[in-house]
């Protein structure tokens, strides 16, 4: 090479700042005209000679640019990219600088350094278009208008629309993360006009499901640990009895369906990883604050139990008279193991006769649960879930975190991309009816501990494994900054929504035929490791739904 050049390539591409070989160029980009979709435009020189004042001018031109959004791929650290016991399809797995933070790009000239690449994200939305193929020509030049290099791609708007998510996606939101970024009260109207933000563009990225703090959430801390508080609920005590105010709660429901929210998934009730103790809950009796439960208070506390059995029916009313009875998810415990079934049924039992059929979600990973009747509705970890399916398992549920480091889909910072998108397509077939994350904004070191800038520490303090704790960057406007992940996990549910529409239209055989013929018998151990035989089952896909609505 004697200039830069400029490269159009995939999304599942991650760019290093080492990278010295580029993928194959892609030619053409197909997309429904309600799934926004993206390609990336690598730019690099290895000509040390070359300096033309050391800028390149990149443009593109297409007669849709307004449907076009750039962001700047910046790199961020990782010291810890994966786990010691970790499989190796990893990019790398020692520390290094791995593409990650996608920050709006504003057209201004790229400084060139040879030998070490940049990568601009492209970003279609193609809800306002028709049906058709439309040009898009990348120039780059030096700032003087000399053209150094150009490429040329097509994008393909196919004329018709997926259907609606057919599963419920939550990533959850910490509500004390967002107070502490931005320094704002806990539910004031700067945090809601903050959370807005964030919980829109969850929305945007195909998460339709919100974690709702109903009580502080008792997650990811020690035992005895605490995390600042954030209650939902008002609770007043008085003439020996309890009355709750729910006005907090429906600002909550109102702000958030508007943003795009379907359901909401109500705060474990009894504590992380073991469910021994009531979370904790605060009240006002004689004009003063007091905790009412907590760590103190063992989960089978009579007192506790009484309350429950008071406090269950009127949210469930609450729920009921907005219309959302259907809308609400409930959880016991995150986490519990074999050894903690016994609690894990005591708890059980003091809150569902209260929640008038609704059902309960817990993430679990030992059969014995489901086999026993403890959980309805099993959110098990994807390394464990072939004994579930195998037992056909109803209303499966699938989650990864920091342990599923091994074969599985997962989504850390040192994995190939296409390991984050192969869920759209797993999920489907496992018939789940949901996926679960426990961090869209963690931005804590592990335990809760201290606050993090996830610029600079991107392993929550080297607790997980980079990219495990959250999905999207605090930007310093109060809006949140994508990541590469969200992207392509919006890829991935995008896919799902893809696969349903093609069963629509043929059958489930069908379709699952059509996946065993480019990808092979697929299961959360087993499934395509390179790109292209992702990319080519959906345009396979893509295809087939032509064909039939032609």
């Amino acid at each position: 090479m004697s200039c830069p050049k400029v490269f159009p390539v995939s999304s599942l591409e991650k760019i290093l700042p080492d990278s010295r070989v580029f993928p194959e160029c892609i030619q053409e980009l197909e997309l429904f005209q309600n799934e926004a979709s993206a390609f990336q435009i690598v730019v690099f020189c290895d000509d040390p000679s070359w300096h033309e004042d050391s800028y390149a001018v990149l443009k593109l031109v297409s007669p849709i640019q307004e449907h076009l959004s750039l962001y700047s791929v910046r790199c961020v650290p990782s010291l810890y990219p994966a786990a010691f016991d970790s499989d190796g399809d990893y990019i790398k797995k020692e520390p290094g600088l791995f593409p990650d933070a996608l920050v709006p790009y504003n057209g201004s000239p790229l400084r060139m350094q040879s030998g070490i690449p940049q990568s601009i994200w492209v970003e279609i939305d193609p809800s306002r278009l028709p049906a058709g193929h439309f040009p898009l020509r990348i120039e780059l030049s030096t700032r003087s208008g000399k053209l150094l290099d150009s490429a040329d791609l097509t994008l393909h708007v196919i004329g018709c629309r997926l259907p609606a998510l057919p599963l419920r996606h939550t990533e959850w939101f910490h509500c004390d993360c967002l107070c502490d970024q931005y320094h704002v009260a806990m539910f004031s109207d700067e945090f809601f006009d903050i959370a807005r933000r964030y919980v829109r563009f969850a929305c945007d990225h195909g998460i339709n499901t919100l974690l709702t703090p109903v009580f502080t959430p008792s997650l990811d801390v020690e035992e005895g640990g605490h995390r600042r508080r954030a209650q939902l609920v008002g609770i007043r005590i008085e003439d020996g009895g309890f009355s709750f105010d729910f006005s907090l709660l429906e600002r909550w429901v109102h702000t958030f369906m508007e943003c795009g929210i379907e359901f909401f998934e109500i705060a474990h009730f009894f504590t992380q990883w073991g469910a021994k103790y009531a979370v904790e809950i605060y009240a006002e009796q004689n004009g003063q604050e007091r905790l009412l439960f907590g760590w103190d208070t063992p989960a089978d506390s009579p007192a506790y139990t009484d309350f429950l059995a008071l406090f269950l029916p009127e949210l469930i009313a609450f729920f009921d008279s907005h219309g959302l009875k259907d809308r609400i998810l409930f959880h016991i415990s995150d986490e519990p193991s074999p050894e903690h079934i016994s609690a894990y049924r005591n708890d059980r039992d003091a809150i569902v006769p209260h929640l008038a059929g609704c059902p309960v979600i817990d993430a679990i990973s030992d059969l014995s649960f489901y086999q026993q009747g403890l959980v309805d509705h099993p959110v098990v970890a994807c390394d464990h879930i072939q004994p579930f399916a195998q037992a056909h398992a109803a209303h499966l549920w699938t989650y990864y975190c920091c342990s599923q480091r091994v074969d599985v889909p997962n989504r850390f910072i040192a994995q190939p991309s296409r390991r984050n998108r192969v869920l759209g397509v797993l999920l489907y077939l496992y018939h789940c009816e949901g996926f679960l994350h426990w961090g869209y904004n963690y931005w804590y070191t592990q335990f809760s501990k201290e606050k993090i800038d996830p610029y600079t520490c991107t392993d929550a303090g080297m607790g997980f494994p980079s990219g495990d704790a959250f999905l999207v960057y605090p930007g310093a406007d109060g809006s949140p900054l994508p990541s590469i992940r969200i992207k392509v996990l919006r890829d991935a549910f995008n896919d799902l929504r893809a696969l349903y529409l093609l069963e629509q239209l043929t059958d489930r055989e069908s379709v699952c035929r059509l996946i065993r013929r480019i990808c092979g018998n697929m299961s959360f151990t087993e499934y395509p490791r390179d790109n292209q035989t992702l990319l080519a089952l959906r345009q396979a896909v893509n295809h087939a739904i032509e064909e039939k609505t032609r």
